[in-house]
Parts: structure tokens; C-alpha cells; sequence
């Protein structure tokens, strides 16, 4: 399972997110095998990249599937992208080159069949278009694409996860590109603790050129939001009057994470509350 996601930020630049697990085939299998030989244990998990750059027009392509991964789909469609002389503006004409590229992959990975389903899914990434920037591509006999015009979610995209970009409504309001990355970041790492198939983050950023982010940034993404799931879950499942917080307390918190310094649960409730009749009064502190 893979969880990948894309949005633009205020000033026109793109964030591009994904998880980064796979799943190596089992000894002796390949992407052609027998399905009772695709389903045998793989040897083991690891971290890769799922993004790959167009040598032109600046296009990423991010895969997401299984058996179609020996295949490198991302890297023929990219190097199809590149070969374009131009990626057009227009939504509908991209539409129109991204399908006819996927019906001819699924016809030469599978002459004759029929359908079969979707093989793979495409999430592709065009920051330089001023109007749509994302397509996600479901590969098949008749592939077909959706498009994104502020985000797009690709892979396990029924995930809970995806409640990061719904809550901040990102599909009409956007944000400077540092709360962007946030966002995206924060819908990775909370699909990797839904679902079992999503592990690992990277984070790319477009303005001029794409660039990867600095690990040093990502790993202190990925420790605040573990504080931050630290102090969620205590704020559930503990009765404490300190730790049960009402939906303006839950609102901030969920803001402060996406700032550059994040503001956990528990600072939050914390924070001193107005008396009635003036000063300040502290919530609750668990007993004990």
C-alpha cells in the first residue's frame, strides 16, 4: 500500500509527499509470476524512493501499486512526459496524453487481454501549469485520470488520513508553503499509523526546480507529530479534565502543528484561560 500526496501552496509553489515502504518481490517471483507465487512472503521491507523527475518540464512522477513496480511505469511515463515538446495548459489535453500513454502500457504489458482492472496508479505532478498541476492516471484497457487543481491524494486514498487536507480545506483555502509541507507531511505520517502498508516519508518542494527536503527538517516533522500523537491519544482515551479539550482547543493544536513550531496537545491545554471576573485560571492537572 502506498499513500502519496500533492498541493500547492500560496505563492504557486507545489509539496510533493510520499510514503517510501515497499515490498521487495518473494525469491525466485517477478511482476509476470503466477498469482499464488505473487502472494508468496516477500524477504523483507525497505525504504526507496517512489518519485521520479522528467529530465524536462520539470514533472514528477510518483507510483503507486504492486506488481507493475518491476515494470517502472513512473520512469516510461516520465521519459514520455520529457519527450513531449511542450506539456500543454490545458487539463483536458494532458487528460488526453496521460490516457493514451496508460492504454498503451496496459496493451504492451498485456497483449490481447481484455481487462484486468487497473494495474498501477500514476500520480503526476506538472508545477509548472498555472492551472491543474495534479492527474492521478489508473492504468487498465481504459485508463482514465482525475485531476487535482489544489490537492490530490493517490494510493491508499481511503485512508483516515486524509482528514489533514479535509480539515484545512484545502480545496479552497491554501497556505504559505512552510504549513503546505506540513500538511502533507502530517497526512503521511498519520496514513503510516492507520494502515500497516504505508511506512517512511520524503518531501519535495517545487518553487524553481524540485528539491528534497533536508532530513534533518523531516525528522523534526516526524517528532513532533510523534508528540503530537502522543498527547491525541492521551486526550481520548484519558479522562483527566485536564486532557479532555473542547473543538476550539483541538482546532489550535491541529494549527500549531502545521507552524514551524508546533504547540502539542498538552501545551495547549495547558495555556491559561480567561475567569469570568478577570486574570487567568489554568485547566485541571491530572492527580497523581
Amino acid at each position: 500500500m502506498t499513500m502519496q500526496i500533492v498541493l500547492r501552496a500560496k505563492d504557486g509553489s507545489v509539496v510533493l509527499a510520499s510514503d517510501t515502504l515497499m515490498r521487495p518481490l518473494a525469491a525466485g517471483s517477478t511482476s509476470d509470476a503466477e498469482p499464488s507465487r505473487r502472494l508468496a512472503p516477500a524477504r523483507g521491507l525497505h525504504n526507496a524512493t517512489k518519485v521520479i523527475f522528467s529530465v524536462n518540464h520539470d514533472v514528477a512522477v510518483a507510483f503507486s501499486g504492486t506488481d507493475e513496480r518491476g515494470n517502472d511505469p513512473a520512469k516510461k511515463l516520465a521519459n514520455h512526459l520529457s519527450e513531449q515538446a511542450e506539456i500543454p495548459d490545458d487539463p483536458s489535453k494532458v487528460i488526453h496524453i496521460l490516457e493514451k500513454w496508460g492504454n498503451g502500457f496496459f496493451q504492451f504489458r498485456y497483449p490481447g487481454e481484455a481487462y484486468i482492472g487497473t494495474v498501477c496508479t500514476l500520480l503526476v505532478v506538472i508545477p509548472r501549469s498555472p492551472r491543474c498541476c495534479a492527474y492521478k492516471l489508473f492504468v487498465s484497457n481504459d485508463s482514465r485520470v482525475d485531476i487535482g487543481y489544489t490537492y490530490l491524494i493517490a494510493g491508499d486514498d481511503n485512508n483516515a488520513a486524509i482528514f489533514w487536507p479535509q480539515y484545512f480545506k484545502c480545496h479552497k483555502e491554501v497556505f504559505d508553503l512552510q504549513a503546505t509541507t506540513r500538511i502533507a507531511a502530517c497526512t503521511i505520517l498519520m496514513a503510516a499509523e492507520i494502515s500497516f502498508g504505508v511506512g517512511g516519508l520524503e518531501l519535495w518542494q517545487y518553487e524553481n526546480s524540485w528539491k528534497a527536503i533536508d532530513r534533518k527538517v523531516v525528522d523534526a516533522i516526524v517528532d513532533d507529530f510523534k508528540g503530537f500523537k502522543e498527547t491525541l491519544h492521551a486526550a481520548i482515551i484519558d479522562p483527566a479534565p485536564a486532557l479532555i479539550v473542547d473543538k476550539s482547543e483541538f482546532d489550535a493544536a491541529l494549527r500549531k502543528m502545521i507552524v514551524s513550531k508546533p504547540t502539542t496537545f498538552r501545551e495547549v491545554v495547558a495555556k491559561p484561560k480567561p475567569k469570568k471576573g478577570g486574570g487567568t485560571k489554568r485547566s485541571a492537572k491530572k492527580s497523581g
